[in-house]
């Protein structure tokens, strides 16, 4: 039953990346990019004067990546917004 559940997260994920990477292409010409991702998770170097907006226009991109009756909901940890 799981299996099916997982696969979904991992489209989900992966469609929300794509778009990640376009957002990230287009406004800042590849100076914040994707480093890695593991299962849910995306880590993403980011200028640090660009990292509050690019966090929360990624937190966006991948709460609005699938149009479901639910919500999803992202977690950011950005380093040094305390």
């Amino acid at each position: 039953i799981n299996t099916i559940i997982q696969g979904t997260a991992a489209e989900i994920v992966k469609l929300g990346m794509i778009k990640v990477y376009e957002f990230l292409k287009n406004y800042n010409n590849y100076q914040n990019k994707i480093v890695l991702q593991i299962h849910d998770e995306i880590l993403i170097e980011v200028e640090e004067n660009d990292s509050i907006f690019v966090a929360n226009e990624c937190k966006k991109i991948m709460e609005n990546v699938i149009d479901w009756k639910i919500k999803l909901n992202v977690d950011l940890i950005v380093p040094g917004d305390d």
